[in-house]
């Protein structure tokens, strides 16, 4: 009987230690249980956040996908540089007495300030000997020979002073006729614009001219119509400087053999005549001469 008891005293404090253990156990597993559910709002917010976060990142990344926006420039302005520039070398000038005469003639000649189809859009002139030019491609056909010999300076240095005022959009060519028939040119035949440097080099040329041998200004009339820049076209002036013409009887007719020459090479062209220290005879010749070119007659003493 006592042996019985016992077990019986043990059974039931073994169920009461069982009871306790399973209230502790579910407890702690309640408590547990609590604190795992008053974190999951947190972690929501923080998958919120992040959330959030990335898609910030998207939108900036795409942001910075979009095509660069075109940038307009400011407009750039160039200095406007004139293109009449005058040549570094000027001839020393000298006091010549003022012409003596000037006869336009019939028909008369068109005013020293007009310029022709070919004057371009350059606004300065030049002169020789007073006779003002503002065309574009000018030819000098002036006398060398025997009988210019102690009169040739004054001209050499009033051709210089036409070459320097020369623009750099015009162009020129030079013809000395002397010793009959022959010629000494400047070029080739080819117009030259009016560079300081082929200024320079046209001075050069002119400082070698020697006045010899006889007059025969043909030749030189008829080389000048012929000159030619590169795109074919003749010269707009002749300027015609002589002392006079050795003329045989007969060529009372030479002024129309001229203008015969120049209506056939260059229609265009006028011819300004200047007669230096001319007898009366050939000063007739040469008004006949510019009035039938449309150009200027100028006589200087």
């Amino acid at each position: 009987m006592s042996g019985l008891a016992v077990t019986r005293r043990r059974s039931k404090s073994f169920g009461s230690v069982t009871l306790w253990a399973w209230v502790i156990s579910l407890t702690l597993h309640g408590i547990l249980f609590a604190m795992l559910s008053g974190y999951r709002p947190s972690f929501a917010a923080t998958q919120a956040r992040l959330a959030a976060a990335s898609a910030a990142d998207l939108t900036q990344a795409r942001v910075r996908r979009l095509p660069p926006q075109p940038v307009t420039r400011k407009p750039q302005i160039r200095k406007l540089v004139s293109i009449h520039q005058q040549p570094s070398v000027r001839p020393v000038p000298i006091d010549l007495p003022a012409p003596a005469s000037v006869d336009l003639g019939a028909p008369p000649s068109l005013p020293s300030s007009s310029a022709p189809a070919d004057a371009g859009f350059f606004t300065e002139a030049t002169q020789f000997f007073g006779q003002l030019s503002a065309d574009r491609k000018i030819c000098y056909v002036v006398d060398g020979s025997g009988s210019m010999l102690g009169r040739f300076d004054p001209v050499r240095i009033q051709l210089q002073q036409s070459l320097s005022a020369l623009a750099q959009d015009q162009y020129f060519y030079i013809i000395f006729f002397q010793d009959g028939d022959k010629l000494i040119e400047s070029g080739s035949g080819r117009f030259v614009r009016a560079s300081p440097a082929a200024v320079q080099a046209a001075f050069d040329f002119i400082a070698q001219i020697r006045p010899k041998g006889a007059t025969n200004a043909v030749e030189a009339l008829r080389r000048g119509m012929t000159i030619r820049d590169f795109a074919g076209q003749g010269p707009g002036l002749i300027y015609f400087l002589t002392d006079g013409f050795d003329l045989q009887q007969g060529d009372e007719g030479f002024a129309r053999r001229i203008e015969n020459l120049r209506k056939t090479l260059a229609p265009r062209t006028k011819i300004n005549t200047i007669g230096f220290r001319t007898e009366s005879t050939d000063l007739q010749i040469l008004r006949d001469i510019a009035a039938f070119s449309g150009g200027q007659f100028t006589s200087v003493e």
